[in-house]
């Protein structure tokens, strides 16, 4: 499993090649598809984004992120949790994601 300081670096990176796309207003609905332990959650909540929300399909992934790195993370189907909540995010990222279609 990622340990916090693993967990910022890797977030980081990511955000860093995602922050342009990134609302201004950071109380904004941001769903990360596929987020593992929610390294990219963490470093978004660390520059203040409020209103963040993870999707995973491992129990022990989704886990390991809201009990270590205190991340909201559901577990469950992309599809079917985006049907179930359309229209409720202004950004969703799926970094990493493609390669397991």
């Amino acid at each position: 499993m990622i340990e916090p300081n693993g967990a910022r670096a890797l977030g980081n990176y990511s955000l860093r090649e995602i922050a342009t796309h990134l609302p201004c207003d950071r109380s904004s609905p941001i769903l990360e598809v596929g987020c593992g332990p929610g390294a990219l959650l963490t470093a978004l909540k660390e520059q203040a984004y409020s209103n963040l929300h993870g999707l995973d399909l491992s129990e022990t992934l989704a886990g390991h992120g809201r009990q270590f790195l205190d991340v909201n993370i559901a577990v469950g189907e992309w599809q079917e949790h985006l049907l179930a909540s359309p229209d409720c995010y202004s950004v969703i990222v799926a970094l990493d994601v493609l390669e397991h279609i």
